[in-house]
């Protein structure tokens, strides 16, 4: 028995893989990043993936890299501040609050 075959297209469209869809970015500092506008998704080498909103198409080609710099350096920053708190919470005996 298999799978019906929407589903199969469904999983393949939410697993991100190389197509003629993703388009490269190289940035000057060497990191690599690929969009595709039909499925509003960024990924980066590591397969950190973003979903986002608008058409990267349509931004100057000259200021995309750099955008994209900037925001996977802001979610690597955010994912490793997130896994220190989580380290430090089964480490310490505290409850934070949020004023």
């Amino acid at each position: 028995m298999s799978p019906a075959p929407y589903l199969v297209k469904l999983l393949a469209n939410a697993i991100p893989c190389e197509s003629a869809d993703l388009v490269k970015v190289q940035t000057s500092n060497g990191n690599t990043y690929f969009y595709d506008d039909t499925r509003s998704i960024i990924v980066d080498t590591e397969g950190n993936t973003i979903h986002y909103h608008g058409r990267l198409c349509d931004v100057k080609a000259e200021n995309l890299p750099l955008y994209l710099e900037e925001l996977f350096e802001s979610v690597l920053l955010a994912k490793e501040k997130f896994n220190r708190d989580v380290d430090f919470d089964q480490k310490e005996d505290i409850i934070w609050t949020r004023f």
